[in-house]
């Protein structure tokens, strides 16, 4: 999900509209076992929404 700026929008657009429709105040992201840098990287980027 995280691996192209691709899948992170589409994340993103799908899963704004899904909080709101189900009003949600938040949503709690935990990824429990980056493999490297890069994944790291990946979810920094998925955060900041890039």
């Amino acid at each position: 999900m995280s691996a192209t700026r691709y899948t992170r929008q589409t994340f993103i657009f799908s899963a704004i509209p899904f909080l709101r429709e189900h009003d949600f105040d938040g949503l709690d992201l935990d990824w429990e076992y980056p493999k490297g840098n890069i994944d790291k990287a990946n979810f920094v980027l998925l955060l900041k929404g890039e």
